[in-house]
């Protein structure tokens, strides 16, 4: 219900439900360990998206502190994947890239947290090539794509992308030119699209 909620942009409902999970969930054995810091990343970004990064930060924080503790061998992956499978839109990824990099400076000294964000951001990543491949609804995700691109200054590269991720954007037959083409309202060959 909750994750239902954060995609559907009600924030404060969202993050209700997930606080009331919390307080529901009593199982102190590692799936009950997981499923709270599953809840935690989930309200973590629910608070991030409503501006209250102090609240995010500590959320985030521990997740990445329960899954330490029950010997994840990449902690920051799993917030990665928790909040990119949440993102509605581009403007909401880069937002998160940039609140995490802010934050993995300002923790430099620490080097498991720190570690733990670069691999969420990299972890992250990877939903460029998602909502790349989810189909185009309307002409408001073309623009939405466009100011994407454009933002970034440079060309989607291996440098926004991982290796991995440029190879399922550059050779998926789903991620075609002519789908480029449709979300960014140009033919695509006239991108610079390069590894």
């Amino acid at each position: 219900m909750g994750d239902r909620l954060l995609r559907s942009s009600e924030l404060t409902a969202a993050t209700q439900q997930y606080r009331n999970g919390l307080d529901i969930l009593s199982d102190d054995g590692r799936e009950g360990m997981a499923e709270q810091a599953s809840l935690r990343g989930r309200l973590g970004l629910a608070l991030f998206l409503q501006s209250d990064l102090g609240n995010a930060r500590s959320e985030f924080g521990q997740l990445l502190r329960i899954h330490r503790q029950l010997g994840s061998e990449h902690p920051g992956e799993v917030l990665g994947e928790i909040c990119r499978r949440l993102l509605n839109d581009p403007k909401q990824y880069w937002a998160l890239e940039r609140e995490w990099s802010a934050y993995a400076s300002a923790v430099n000294k620490d080097e498991d947290l720190h570690s733990d964000l670069v691999a969420a951001r990299n972890s992250l990543t990877a939903f460029v090539v998602d909502w790349l491949e989810r189909p185009v609804n309307s002409n408001s995700e073309s623009r939405i794509w466009w100011r994407f691109v454009s933002s970034t200054r440079y060309p989607v590269s291996k440098t926004v992308l991982s290796s991995s991720d440029w190879g399922r954007l550059s050779n998926s037959s789903a991620v075609s030119s002519s789908i480029i083409s449709q979300r960014v309202g140009v033919f695509a060959g006239m991108m610079s699209i390069s590894p």
